[in-house]
């Protein structure tokens, strides 16, 4: 994330991570997280306990994925990329806005364009 002024967290292409080395738990990535999935924990580092973010590093050392899909007794958690949440966010929020215009019985219109040549 770039609220974080020590670099602590960081993006990887599959999710947001933490190095607990350079952590100064300042709690700037606790506020800016949309999912409320940071907390400020105790971790050992070279035999010291500090303070620092902790969050879910989606189990990468382990083979089968995520432990918590694997226990799931009811099976109702999935893994998915933040794009893929990100699109599913987009479209549901059209389909929202689309439906709201024609509820008010305005027509939903979109327009297509393609630019061709040159324009100047």
């Amino acid at each position: 994330m770039r609220v974080c002024p020590t670099g602590a967290t960081y993006r990887t292409e599959t999710y947001t991570a933490v190095d607990s080395r350079l952590c100064i738990a300042c709690k700037l990535c606790m506020i800016v997280c949309p999912f409320g999935a940071v907390h400020i924990g105790t971790v050992r580092i070279n035999g010291h306990s500090k303070p620092a973010a902790v969050k879910c590093d989606l189990c990468v050392e382990r083979a089968g994925g995520p432990a918590c899909l694997a226990a799931c007794p009811t099976r109702v958690l999935s893994l998915e990329t933040p794009q893929a949440v990100m699109n599913e966010a987009i479209q549901d929020s059209a389909k929202r806005y689309l439906a709201a215009i024609q509820a008010q019985g305005q027509a939903a219109t979109t327009i297509n364009s393609t630019v061709k040549g040159d324009l100047s």
